[in-house]
């Protein structure tokens, strides 16, 4: 994670804050001016960095995280109830959690994803 954020750096990224380690310890961090090809852009990093990636409209957000590999969950917040349903219908995730973090979950739900973290594609693979 530390050499995907200076990796980030040096391609055009800067760190509004964090980006800081003490021996096993990554601190919050936050990269701007992310660019999608970036590997804190398009990797699960397993870390607490939230990286900001400048957007023209909706359409081309919904396109950038549609876009990777992974599909566990994301969060939007929004106050329109309109774009609300708009994304639930367009992102590809196995939960979106709406004015709420990607990180919320509970155990007594199964909590899956599609593409690569899917369970879907593994069983259809064993078929």
């Amino acid at each position: 994670m530390f050499k995907w954020v200076h990796e980030a750096v040096e391609q055009g990224a800067r760190v509004v804050c964090g980006n800081k380690r003490n021996k096993s310890l990554f601190f919050p961090t936050l990269p701007t001016d992310v660019k999608p090809d970036m590997k804190v852009s398009y990797k699960e990093i397993f870390a607490p960095v939230v990286s900001a990636i400048p957007f023209k409209d909706m359409d081309e957000v919904i396109r950038l995280v549609n876009d990777s590999d992974h599909g566990l969950q994301a969060g939007a917040f929004t106050n329109d109830i309109n774009t609300k349903f708009y994304l639930a219908n367009q992102i590809e995730m196995g939960g979106l959690n709406i004015n709420d973090t990607s990180n919320w979950r509970a155990d007594i739900i199964p909590y899956g994803g599609i593409k690569i973290v899917g369970l879907a594609e593994k069983v259809q693979s064993m078929l």
